[in-house]
């Protein structure tokens, strides 16, 4: 998803087309996305399911929110710039993720092995 949101960043102002595409993936995956997270949940915590989904539905609407008020803090020329940022951003902290995360089953396989 981040490298979608940097492809919009870059193309919304040349070619219609293209922003209209990648609208309608980021559209796609963040349709879908809540509803993944909202069933893991249920199933990592079927004692507390309410509060967790409770919790995470306020974490995630107060993210729009301060996201929303943000932006509108910028001026129209510099929201490109800073939504090329947070999209770079968001890549670079999935892809530490992944490593850490590749790292831990590796020291888990190494561990089973003794």
């Amino acid at each position: 998803m981040p490298i979608l949101l940097i492809i919009f960043s870059i193309f919304n102002t040349y070619n219609l087309f293209v922003m209209s595409l990648t609208m309608f993936f980021i559209g796609l995956i963040v349709g879908i996305v809540p509803a993944l997270i909202s069933t893991m949940i249920s199933k990592e915590f079927p004692q507390n399911k309410g509060g967790a989904l409770g919790l995470f539905n306020f974490t995630r609407y107060i993210g729009m929110s301060l996201g929303s008020i943000t932006i509108g803090l910028f001026s129209a020329h510099t929201v490109p710039i800073y939504f090329t940022g947070i999209a770079t951003l968001i890549l670079l902290l999935f892809i530490i993720n992944k490593m850490s995360y590749k790292r831990s089953e590796s020291n888990i396989e190494q561990l089973s092995n003794y």
